[in-house]
């Protein structure tokens, strides 16, 4: 390869916890005698370059109680160690579960990537590297509503941090942003008019999550918009979108993404993502214009994708009842009911 060139290869929403439907049979408690490194060392050809991203969806550390809320997206302190070993140089922490324990938890986290020597995005911005005498500044930001205090990270990009990145003078500008509409196929206006404002102040590169289903790409005046990389780890096993996702690798050469290769990739029942050959997704790919100025339109596919998303979670339970642990079906019930939960647990609420 061209020893001018860049290369970045990112991947979307990593979760190595349990979510509260799968407690007991989630990531975390299907991987708990395996390594990262180990179990994903097949894609290593794919996911190389001089700088690899994804998002960290949830936090690190042991867990300290019984209670089942305290225990979901939650990994062991080691998965520092073994992402590092995968390659990982960044990792964005500004997303809507980092916060999931507490704002004490969300800084040991990012206390055990530094150690390891990963960067963090979000916290700080930008992050700032060195590679091949090129400057590389990498900024995360989430948009996302949020339900907790939250002084962790950027939650907004404001006119200030516009400015910001206009006037860097970094030879590559990377966005790194937690946007957008749950199990949404397809980018609002407002992301796409967001995206479009970021490539005028001179960002090349934009890598968007959250949706937990892939979105379009967008090539426009020599820069990228990957709106969702989709899961690439994440125990939402209850549809094929929500199992897919996309491994992005991106070449960067004066100034401008040069060329770019996507990578399909799809979760086993043991959530492990493999190569999928699958050609189901080009037109989302290629369709991310779809809903644009169409606001009303858009506003009905989300909440038809959303009564989607629902029934296909509880049907996916409902198949696997006797898999289901005691502790799922406790979550919505301390949610009705707090006083059970204070009963319970009385020293953690």
């Amino acid at each position: 390869m061209d020893s001018n060139i860049i290369k970045v290869s990112s991947v979307g929403d990593m979760m190595l916890g349990d979510n509260h439907l799968h407690i007991g049979r989630g990531v975390a408690s299907t991987w708990k005698n395996e390594s990262l490194t180990s179990l994903l060392s097949h894609l290593n050809p794919i996911i190389s370059g001089d700088v690899i991203l994804g998002n960290l969806e949830c936090v690190l550390g042991k867990p300290i109680s019984l209670n089942p809320r305290r225990r979901i997206y939650l990994a062991s302190s080691e998965k520092a160690k073994e992402l590092k070993e995968l390659g990982f140089t960044h990792l964005n922490l500004a997303n809507n579960h980092i916060l999931e324990h507490g704002c004490n938890s969300a800084l040991i986290t990012n206390k055990l990537l530094a150690s390891e020597g990963i960067r963090t995005c979000g916290l700080v911005n930008p992050r700032s590297s060195t590679i091949a005498d090129q400057t590389i500044e990498i900024y995360g930001f989430s948009l996302v509503k949020e339900r907790y205090p939250n002084d962790f990270y950027k939650n907004q990009i404001t006119n200030d941090d516009l400015c910001k990145i206009q006037y860097s003078e970094a030879n590559y500008k990377i966005v790194t942003i937690h946007w957008g509409d749950e199990y949404s196929n397809y980018p609002s206006s407002q992301q796409i008019e967001l995206g479009h404002e970021l490539i005028k102040r001179g960002v090349s590169l934009i890598l968007g999550h959250h949706p937990h289903v892939i979105q379009g790409i967008e090539m426009k005046n020599g820069s990228l918009i990957a709106y969702s990389l989709g899961n690439f780890i994440f125990d939402q096993n209850w549809s094929e979108d929500t199992k897919t996702g996309l491994i992005l690798n991106a070449y960067l050469k004066n100034g401008t993404v040069n060329a770019f290769d996507t990578f399909l990739v799809k979760q086993d029942n043991k959530y492990i993502p493999n190569l999928s050959k699958s050609h189901s997704y080009s037109h989302i790919l290629q369709n991310f214009s779809k809903y644009y100025q169409k606001d009303n339109e858009y506003r009905n596919y989300v909440k038809e994708r959303n009564h989607w998303a629902r029934y296909k979670m509880k049907e996916e339970v409902f198949f696997h009842l006797p898999k289901v642990s005691f502790s799922t079906m406790l979550i919505p019930i301390f949610k009705r009911v707090p006083a059970i939960e204070k009963i319970l647990f009385p020293n953690e609420i």
